[in-house]
């Protein structure tokens, strides 16, 4: 049983701890960084160091230490001049009052940094080594490490851990979250946005036309005779002709285009701050690279429709009802192989 300093000592270690774990407002990078000057100034030592390892190399992700140490967060070191070798390798807590006077005073970690005293413990997340949480200093220890010093330092290990590992997991769910929204919101075939997707970004380059006073144009262009090809040669040869002219597409559009696939052969660009004019050249010049496209199986062609919105004064339709207007007459438009205006 530990003395009653040593157990009040543990106390107001863990109320710290606690208190730095339950912050709601602070950052994970900024708990960490309280959580090393605590350790630092529980044990009284100037550096405290979380550090990753990767493969042979020992990363100082972060670090708290003293005016005037050489070291900073984010050096990386060979880990074989580390101390962190020395912890890995005894799998649990290590502690060195007086290295100089211990056994590995001819590691070269101790001939490269002198450090003399140093306590430290691996880190595991979801049960693999993720690398080590240390405290260390130049001077030896004045007193012997005791058990509540390492029951100290595993708490801090422990919270250390499962704090990465729901980091980990965070970043995980976060990229399929992506992931999913993506799939959402594009054609899986061409990789080009989907109907809803396309719509819900028009609506907002509307609204941007509307206040700033510039021309929105919509191009439906359809490969022509993509469905008897598709029955022909089948669903995987079609594919491939999808992904083509997907290719075509964004190489002769702008980057500022909006281009997506309503289904099959049914594409559709919204090209900002252009007129109708604008919109036919666009027609064109789209039209004619799908043409001497060098296809393997079918020479495809394909035609054009063009509705061009001009922001008005008079107008009073919402965003989404301008869409299902654009979207109608460059219907009726490519029908009649025609353009329509908007005003």
């Amino acid at each position: 049983m530990g003395s009653k300093q040593e157990i009040s000592q543990s106390e107001s270690l863990i109320r710290r701890l606690y208190e730095i774990t339950t912050q709601q407002n602070i950052s994970f990078d900024n708990q960490v960084q309280q959580l090393l000057e605590l350790g630092c100034e529980r044990f009284k030592l100037d550096i405290g160091i979380l550090a990753k390892i990767t493969g042979k190399e020992c990363h100082l992700e972060y670090l708290n230490c003293a005016n005037g140490n050489r070291l900073k967060a984010g050096d990386c070191f060979d880990l074989s001049i580390t101390y962190s070798e020395i912890t890995l390798k005894a799998k649990g807590p290590v502690a060195f009052e007086h290295v100089k006077q211990s056994a590995i005073n001819k590691h070269p970690a101790y001939l490269e940094f002198q450090l003399e005293s140093y306590i430290g413990i691996p880190i595991k997340v979801n049960n693999k080594i993720f690398g080590t949480l240390n405290f260390s200093s130049l001077e030896p220890y004045d007193k012997k490490f005791s058990h509540v010093d390492i029951d100290a330092l595993q708490l801090m290990a422990i919270w250390v851990g499962h704090a990465l590992a729901l980091r980990q997991t965070s970043k995980k769910l976060k990229t399929a979250n992506e992931q999913l929204e993506q799939l959402i919101r594009t054609d899986v075939i061409t990789g080009l946005y989907n109907r809803n997707a396309f719509q819900e970004i028009v609506e907002k380059q509307i609204s941007l036309a509307n206040r700033n006073g510039y021309s929105i144009s919509i191009v439906k262009l359809n490969l022509e005779r993509f469905n008897p090809f598709k029955g022909k040669y089948g669903q995987l040869e079609a594919d491939k002709v999808l992904t083509i002219t997907a290719g075509i597409l964004i190489k002769k559009c702008r980057s500022t285009d909006i281009i997506a696939n309503f289904g099959g052969e049914e594409f559709v660009i919204a090209l900002i701050n252009t007129d109708q004019r604008g919109a036919l050249k666009n027609c064109d010049s789209l039209t004619k690279s799908i043409k001497d496209n060098k296809w393997q199986l079918h020479n495809f062609t394909a035609k054009c429709g063009v509705s061009t919105y001009t922001p008005s004064k008079k107008e009073n339709l919402s965003t989404i009802k301008i869409i299902e207007q654009l979207l109608k007459e460059v219907d009726s438009a490519l029908f009649h192989s025609k353009s329509v205006v908007m005003n």
